[in-house]
């Protein structure tokens, strides 16, 4: 049998937190025309992101070469492709884009 040890089980933990949160964002990214909330995800994207860092530059890695770097900044990339798609959407076709929830 074959079995983790914690310090592998803490990185596994925190790179499935990374997909998670990315899911968050994508389903959620109606929210983030609102600057407060844009900036709030922006920020606790931008730390996961350092943690990844951390754990490349300690050599606590059980994934290929940079492959955790990809994983812990993929939250802040998708906030940042999501915040520049809408920009131009709304550059493009002079308008707001419509709500997924619309109220009657």
């Amino acid at each position: 049998m074959i079995f983790m040890g914690l310090l592998e089980m803490y990185f596994w933990m925190i790179i499935i937190i990374c997909g998670v949160l990315n899911l968050f964002i994508i389903t959620t990214n109606e929210d983030l025309k609102d600057e407060k909330r844009f900036k709030k995800y922006l920020k606790i994207s931008f730390f996961i992101g350092l943690f990844g860092i951390v754990m490349v530059s300690t050599d606590w890695n059980f994934l290929c070469g940079y492959q955790c770097l990809v994983f812990t900044f993929s939250p802040f990339i998708t906030l940042l492709v999501c915040k520049v798609v809408m920009i131009l959407s709304k550059k493009i076709t002079k308008k707001e884009g419509f709500y997924i929830n619309k109220k009657p």
